[in-house]
């Protein structure tokens, strides 16, 4: 990405993304207005305890234990990173979701 002119973050340099995430507090809006231009942004972590679809309750946790990682579960989005994505494909989604980051962060 970098010989491609797209900056890098410091100490990422050769890593795997099997996740890309980042934090926006108009998440669902942006994943919307994302899908309306053919990009699915992911949301895997939306629950504080994974599983998302387990009973948390059954597992004794009650709500607000954990204020911090239900805000975070709530706000944070993955960009796509399968091996399907192409770099053509890896740049329109990019330059997308960075158009529309200012309206949503």
């Amino acid at each position: 990405m970098k010989r491609r002119g797209y900056a890098t973050l410091k100490g990422l340099n050769n890593k795997p993304l099997l996740r890309y995430p980042f934090i926006f507090h108009k998440r669902d809006e942006l994943i919307q207005a994302c899908a309306s231009e053919g990009i699915t942004l992911g949301r895997w972590f939306e629950s504080c305890i994974h599983p998302a679809a387990c009973n948390i309750e059954k597992l004794g946790y009650r709500k607000g234990q954990c204020p911090n990682a239900e805000w975070l579960s709530a706000h944070i989005v993955n960009l796509p990173t399968h091996p399907g994505i192409s770099l053509r494909r890896a740049r329109y989604i990019i330059d997308r979701v960075a158009k529309r980051i200012t309206g949503y962060m």
